[in-house]
């Protein structure tokens, strides 16, 4: 590989938690005092994680400080996303609809208890061009323009549920996709992406 050649290697991660509190009335101490003011908490706890990781081949060209480059790349994505439930009323033979805050969280009688929305995948590849200018010898400033063709493909999705069936406290899981382990669900598409940069060269 000449001076004129590079291999560029990238990865990322972004994994986050989030837990939304949502203020409701304690039906236990409402059933005991109509006027009562007490309060519970709903709690919606979000977890996601998205990966990148990426790989291009690339031939520079230029003259001093400006440079111009262009190759190929493929990258390849994963993102999931999972909700978890928890309410301050609990559902019982006393209480089959207790109160809920977390918007969203009924479905018809059935009270939502964890989501998992399946993983989303994409594999791409296809054309790099960009320009780079060093205002410093090893800190340049840049654009880069992608057409890529992306293949895309997601998993299962599905939702737990509680509810009262008249008996006890039944739970139940809903597949969004049912009996599919993956969608048969497929997008091509050509995009033209671009960029503006700031890279430190080592």
């Amino acid at each position: 590989m000449d001076n004129t050649t590079a291999v560029r290697l990238s990865f990322s991660v972004n994994s986050y938690t989030n837990i939304n509190n949502y203020s409701v009335q304690d039906d236990a101490a409402v059933a005991a005092d109509p006027l009562s003011q007490e309060e519970v908490y709903d709690e919606r706890l979000t977890k996601r994680a998205d990966f990148d990781f990426g790989l291009s081949y690339l031939k520079y060209r230029g003259y001093g400080r400006l440079q111009g480059y262009y190759g190929v790349g493929i990258h390849y994505y994963y993102n999931r996303t999972k909700n978890t439930y928890s309410y301050g009323n609990p559902m019982s033979e006393m209480n089959p609809t207790p109160s809920t805050a977390v918007p969203g969280a009924y479905s018809g009688t059935s009270r939502i208890l964890f989501q998992d929305n399946g993983i989303d995948q994409s594999l791409t590849g296809g054309l790099i061009a960009g320009i780079e200018y060093f205002f410093l010898p090893k800190i340049s400033i840049g654009g880069e323009v992608n057409l890529s063709y992306w293949h895309t493909w997601n998993s299962q999705s599905e939702t737990e549920y509680e509810m009262w069936n008249g008996d006890e406290v039944y739970e139940y899981t809903d597949p969004i996709n049912p009996g599919n382990v993956y969608r048969d669900l497929y997008t091509y598409q050509f995009d033209f992406v671009g960029s503006l940069y700031l890279m430190f060269h080592f």
